[in-house]
């Protein structure tokens, strides 16, 4: 397939998936999240940096197994023990191991601590606009990035106008050329936001939330992946 070809095809789906995502998100009620449902959201988000959805979700479900996501370890009360706890899960004790299992069980310690003080019902529904709730998630929760703190608003329906910026989006945006191929690193907060605003504009050309069409984008470049295009 050449190149104009390829972003041609690439082009077509997404816009064919963006439509069908928006649809699927219009029909679904409007969700009513309790902490823990919100907690193990984010958990999942966090778990994911550098590491498959699959694994992340997988690991996520697992702490939940072993009861550390419950209420009752995520109160005022320290637990010293918690973090070991947590590292057993990602060293792959009860299933896989995550790639970074004593980094993320040291920033899941301080997302305890950090919620804690601060639940997530507290810090989300308090009518902030988007990028605002973002960056505060960012300053005061370890783990948390502009990617996972965006894609966490996305999947708990509070935000649909932010960028979940991964390698296949990027990678995307690189064979549509709407990034140059040295211009796509992400050392500062700057630069998301930076690359955020060019697939916004591209998702206000496809006419869909730039959170619905990055989903779309990275449906379709994962299938375009595991298809060997």
């Amino acid at each position: 397939m050449t190149r104009a070809l390829s972003q041609q095809f690439l082009n077509s789906t997404v816009r064919l998936l963006s439509a069908a995502i928006h649809d699927e998100v219009r029909a679904k009620p409007a969700p009513s999240w309790r902490e823990f449902e919100l907690r193990r959201e984010l958990i999942s988000c966090i778990l994911g940096s550098q590491v498959r959805h699959e694994i992340a979700a997988g690991l996520a479900s697992q702490l939940e197994l072993a009861g550390l996501l419950d209420d009752c370890w995520w109160g005022r009360t320290p637990f010293p023990e918690f973090g070991g706890h947590v590292l057993e899960v990602l060293s792959g004790r009860h299933w896989k191991a995550h790639r970074f299992p004593n980094n993320s069980a040291a920033h899941l310690v301080k997302v305890r601590d950090a919620l804690s003080e601060t639940p997530l019902l507290s810090r989300i529904f308090c009518g902030e606009r988007a990028c605002v709730l973002r960056e505060h998630l960012v300053e005061t929760i370890a783990g948390v990035g502009p990617k996972q703190a965006s894609m966490f608003l996305r999947n708990i329906g509070y935000s649909y106008e932010l960028a979940v910026l991964d390698t296949h989006v990027l990678r995307f945006m690189l064979v549509q050329e709407l990034l140059p191929a040295d211009d796509y690193r992400m050392v500062y907060a700057s630069d998301y936001e930076r690359i955020e605003s060019v697939l916004s504009e591209y998702a206000h050309g496809v006419g869909y939330p730039v959170g619905l069409v990055d989903l779309a984008i990275w449906s379709t470049m994962q299938a375009a992946k595991d298809l060997g295009l």
